[in-house]
């Protein structure tokens, strides 16, 4: 929350979405927020978190189709780097084995 003597208070709720209005505000709950409107307040939404450029409306998760396949390949590349880093540490650890291995056995002859 942010307090200024020439603006009104200014709270930030954890979906995003920034509130401009009275102090009797409830921060911790965002759905009485969105259930109830408080005079004077505003409104203001966050943009699609994709494209970064149109306002999201009530539940939205995306501005559209397109950021929501676009948001979708994303998490998939995401995904597929995680388990490409995953097999080459795996890949990492059973070459050192095997070293090891193949040194304990040249040493043991």
């Amino acid at each position: 929350m942010i307090r200024s003597a020439f603006l009104p208070a200014i709270f930030t709720q954890s979906s995003g979405l920034v509130v401009l209005g009275k102090s009797s505000f409830s921060q911790n709950s965002s759905r009485t927020a969105e259930r109830r409107s408080l005079p004077g307040a505003i409104l203001i939404a966050s943009p699609c978190p994709v494209c970064r450029e149109h306002p999201l409306q009530g539940r939205q998760t995306a501005c559209s189709a397109a950021c929501r396949r676009e948001r979708s390949r994303r998490r998939e590349a995401e995904a597929r780097q995680h388990r490409e880093d995953e097999l080459r540490v795996l890949a990492l650890a059973a070459r050192q084995a095997i070293e090891a291995l193949e040194r304990r056995l040249a040493d043991a002859k």
